[in-house]
């Protein structure tokens, strides 16, 4: 069973970006793609894990993960 965390550490960088852009939708019409890579990851959780978890709260670990991977970046330059 992986966490979300390992889950979404796993996506390419296109694939963050588009989740990116899926939350910034998200968040300015309250409608999430139906289709999207957020809703892959949620599936991907709640299915593997067999737990419920809030859709609602799928921002916060995209967001970690991107930011954790810029500031890895900056410390290599």
């Amino acid at each position: 069973m992986k966490t979300l965390e390992q889950i979404i550490a796993e996506f390419s960088n296109e694939e963050l970006k588009k989740g990116f852009e899926e939350i910034v939708e998200w968040r300015k019409t309250g409608i999430l793609k139906v289709d999207g890579v957020v809703r892959e990851a949620h599936k991907q959780f709640t299915v593997g894990a067999n737990v419920m978890y809030p859709i609602h709260a799928m921002d916060t670990p995209f967001l970690f993960e991107i930011s954790k991977r810029h500031y890895a970046e900056k410390e290599q330059n």
